[in-house]
């Protein structure tokens, strides 16, 4: 562990003091959030645009649907990974409210905090939501299939085999 720290940790700072350089890491920080976030939110703008459009028209494609279903039932669609980032962010919020509250208190850290640092608990959405858009899915597909089977079966002429 020393060898690392004396590769890995700039050494001229090493007269700072601690709090110094945790108010700076945390400025940084900050700081460094503040300027990414507009190119996050655009990101998940796009990326929410563009999964609408292809809900919308999934129905021109079977092939669509059958992945959409597919994601939904693998926990990947587009609306469970916004929910899952929805609640990262809160619990992002969640962090930053116990670390920081205590360092700009000026409060120190204690073995009884340990047990009072927030645990992210995944919150799946409801069974039955996702289940009833699986199977909406499911029903377009079974009916499309039955529908195109029937109509090939009313144009193409039937003959006996002798």
């Amino acid at each position: 562990m020393k060898d690392y720290f004396k590769t890995h940790v700039p050494t001229e700072n090493m007269a700072m003091d601690l709090d110094e350089r945790t108010k700076r890491s945390l400025e940084a920080s900050l700081e460094s959030e503040k300027q990414i976030e507009p190119l996050v939110d655009r990101f998940d703008r796009v990326l929410a645009q563009q999964q609408d459009k292809v809900k919308q028209l999934r129905f021109l494609s079977p092939a669509i649907v059958a992945q959409l279903a597919l994601n939904e039932i693998a926990g990947t669609s587009g609306s469970r990974y916004r929910d899952f980032v929805a609640q990262c962010e809160e619990f992002r919020g969640e962090w930053r409210r116990f670390f920081f509250a205590r360092y700009y208190n000026g409060t120190q850290f204690t073995a009884a905090d340990v047990d009072r640092i927030p645990e992210f608990q995944y919150r799946d959405q409801p069974e039955d939501f996702v289940t009833g858009r699986v199977l909406s899915d499911s029903a377009f597909l079974l009916i499309s299939t039955l529908s195109i089977a029937g109509l090939a079966l009313l144009l193409i002429p039937f003959q006996s085999v002798s």
